[in-house]
């Protein structure tokens, strides 16, 4: 596969093994937005990913959104988790934002026991209150991602001519959530290395271009003059005059 890009991808490597320059990814980043409506009608059905993400909200320390990843015919729900810390540099202390993306209720449990304090880690572990500040729960996490369908809005990559995209959410000034939907993101900045490693990526997206989408440009042949002088029928004698002959000058008479 050749990548035709203004940016660099985790999964780029896979160039250095070998690629099949038939087939092409032009990797642009392309952007559609939708408006979330809070007082659709009951009779109206919510635009597709509206249950699935969420805007940023805060629990336990930490700020956490819900999005949608798909790649190459599958759809993943992540959990970006966002904690600040206050770093002393030698002359001042600093504010630093720390970003976590995980695919597993394992991968939560594993960013609250490094980062989260002994009270919230507690408060992680215990049952769930019913109230969405405190909607960062173990449980909640475990059930959110085992009931996650993974062949969920596969129509999505036809639809967008895409092998990846990302849905999230977005909140404006009059305080009127947006959906969000980006295709040909960056897979490294949400830390996408940690459902497949660079190699298995590229190929993936490799077949799924090859194989779903279609998407290519063909090498073209160069073909020989002479190639194509014997193709209709002609050789090197063709038009020319023969040795030991004549050319015949005699015109016909008016």
């Amino acid at each position: 596969m050749r990548i035709i890009s203004n940016f660099k991808d985790y999964y780029d490597i896979g160039l250095s093994e070998g690629h099949d320059k038939t087939i092409v990814y032009k990797r642009f980043i392309e952007e559609e937005t939708y408006q979330v409506s809070r007082f659709r009608p009951k009779n109206v059905k919510p635009f597709e990913f509206e249950k699935e993400t969420s805007v940023l909200r805060h629990s336990l320390g930490f700020d956490y959104q819900w999005i949608v990843i798909g790649f190459c015919g599958k759809v993943f729900l992540c959990l970006k988790l966002e904690r600040s810390f206050v770093v002393h540099d030698g002359k001042k202390n600093v504010n630093q934002i720390k970003t976590f993306h995980c695919y597993k209720a394992e991968q939560v449990t594993k960013v609250f026991r490094n980062y989260a304090t002994k009270d919230e880690l507690k408060s992680f572990f215990g049952k769930p209150r019913y109230i969405w500040r405190e909607s960062l729960r173990l449980s909640t996490m475990r059930n959110r991602f085992f009931d996650w369908n993974n062949n969920k809005y596969e129509d999505v990559f036809i639809k967008m001519n895409a092998p990846i995209f990302v849905v999230d959410r977005v909140e404006t000034k009059f305080r009127h959530d947006l959906i969000r939907l980006r295709s040909n993101v960056n897979l490294k900045y949400y830390q996408f290395y940690q459902v497949f490693c660079p190699y298995t990526t590229f190929q993936e997206i490799s077949m799924f271009i090859s194989g779903v989408l279609g998407v290519g440009d063909p090498d073209m042949i160069e073909i020989s003059d002479e190639h194509k002088r014997d193709a209709k029928g002609f050789n090197e004698e063709s038009f020319k005059t023969r040795p030991n002959t004549k050319p015949n000058r005699k015109r016909n008479k008016p």
